[in-house]
Parts: structure tokens; C-alpha cells; sequence
């Protein structure tokens, strides 16, 4: 693990499937497809705090992250893997690493102001529930609807070829034919992800522009074969994004 004031950085031996960030909190879950299992984290980037959660007595690989908040990481796990609508919704606690209370008959829809909206799967009339997001109670008086998303604060425009052309320009690299490209406006700044040709060679990188000028350029990947997702995104006022696969750095956008 690695931080400075505005960039914090974390590596693992294995690639990095799905994260979610709130405030100073990271959710990171971690595929081995080779042998079918899963490893799920809570990081506090700030403090450099790092808790493995495990969902014990389950199986690992049909356990996935589906949200963070407060330092509260949620799992969903499927005990049928042909029966989606038997979710299980688990909350752990990423000071501890404890498992803060788990129901077996809901699926998760997302978070409000006051806790986690859910679905009650026994419910016929399909309503919104929300439970308190550390001890799961039932919140009969809350207002229902979800109003947090993990990927709220960015925006994804649409760019003219000559506005995109003079982003490129500035830039040592050659665009790849035909490549797909993700695009984030965040304020001032914009992100651009692609594929680009160095020497014949493709690499996948990273571009932040500050009011139209390249200010800092990372590489995500080298040498690509094939093509991939785009695994970054802006979140109060982060950027987050991948390093050849397996290593996760958080920064701070400056205002």
C-alpha cells in the first residue's frame, strides 16, 4: 500500500474485479477464475486500514460486492446460481472486518440518506424496504427510495471529432484504429480512455485534461491483445481507476 496527500495506491496478486468508493472507503473484490474463488476488501485509503471480509460458510464465487457505504461493505450471494431472486444481503463492518447482520430474503436496490433499500423478496406488493445500514432493522417510518449510487458525479458527454482530435494532439500517441473510446467530464477536467499505437505496440492509457490541457497521463495496460473495459470512473471528486489489472489507485481531483 502507498499514499501520498491526493493519490493513494493498493496491489494484489490477482486481478481486480468490481470496486465501489465512498468518502475515504474502497470495497475491492478479487476473481480467481483458475480455481473459482472470490476475495472480497475494505480499505480505508486515508489510513491505509485494510480488512478481508469473508462471508463465512458460503461459497466465495457465487458472493459478489454490491455496494459501500460509511465503511459498510455490502455481499449479495446467490445460494442457486439459476435463482437470482433468492438473493442473501450481507453487511460487514470495514474497521473490523465483522459481519454486521445478514438477511436471506431480500435483494439489495440501492442506498438512501437512511440506509439500504431493498426489495423483500416474500413481499407480493414488490414495495421498497429500508433497513438501518449497521444493524439491518427494518426502518418502518423511512422515506422510501434510493437516492445513493456508488457512481454518482460524473458526466458522460458526447465529443465532436475535432474537439476529440485536439485532445489527442496533445498527446505523444497515436489513436488506434477503430478502438472504443470512454470519455468522463468532472467539472473542469475530462478523462479520456483508450487505445493508443506506441511503436507498434498497443497500450491502453489514461489522459486527464484541466480546462482542455493534458495534465497527467497513465498507463493502464501495455501491450494489449484484445480489447477490454475501460475500468475507471470519477466519484466525489476522485478519479479510480486500474493499473494492469491489479493495482488500484484513487485521486484526489483538486477543485
Amino acid at each position: 500500500m502507498s499514499q501520498s496527500k491526493s493519490q493513494f495506491s493498493l496491489s494484489f496478486k490477482e486481478s481486480i474485479h468490481k470496486v465501489y468508493v465512498d468518502k475515504d472507503w474502497a470495497a475491492i473484490e478479487i476473481r480467481k477464475s483458475t480455481v473459482k474463488e472470490a476475495e472480497f476488501y475494505l480499505w480505508n485509503f486515508t489510513t491505509d486500514l485494510l480488512q478481508q471480509i469473508i462471508p463465512e460458510e458460503l461459497v466465495s464465487w457465487q458472493t459478489t460486492l454490491v455496494g459501500l457505504k460509511d465503511g459498510v461493505g455490502l455481499l449479495s450471494y446467490f445460494p442457486n446460481e439459476t435463482l437470482p431472486g433468492t438473493d442473501w444481503l450481507l453487511a460487514f463492518d470495514g474497521q473490523t472486518g465483522d459481519n454486521l447482520w445478514q438477511n436471506f430474503q431480500c435483494r439489495f436496490r440501492g442506498f438512501s440518506n437512511q440506509g439500504v433499500v431493498i426489495k423483500n423478496i416474500k413481499d407480493l406488493n414488490n414495495t421498497d424496504q429500508t433497513l438501518d445500514l449497521r444493524t439491518g432493522e427494518l426502518l418502518l417510518n423511512a422515506t422510501v427510495g434510493v437516492t445513493f449510487s456508488n457512481h454518482e458525479g460524473a458526466v458522460f458527454p458526447e465529443i465532436s471529432t475535432e474537439d476529440l482530435n485536439h485532445l489527442i494532439e496533445q498527446s505523444d500517441y497515436t489513436l488506434k484504429e477503430n478502438t472504443r473510446l470512454e470519455l468522463i467530464t468532472h467539472n473542469d477536467r475530462t478523462v479520456l480512455g483508450a487505445y493508443f499505437m506506441e511503436h507498434d505496440i498497443t497500450n491502453h492509457r489514461l489522459l486527464v485534461f484541466n480546462q482542455g490541457k493534458l495534465t497527467e497521463d497513465f498507463l493502464l495496460a501495455s501491450k494489449i491483445k484484445g480489447y477490454g473495459f475501460d475500468p475507471f470512473f470519477i466519484f466525489e471528486n476522485k478519479l479510480i481507476f486500474i493499473e494492469e489489472k491489479s493495482r488500484l489507485i484513487i485521486k484526489e481531483l483538486i477543485k
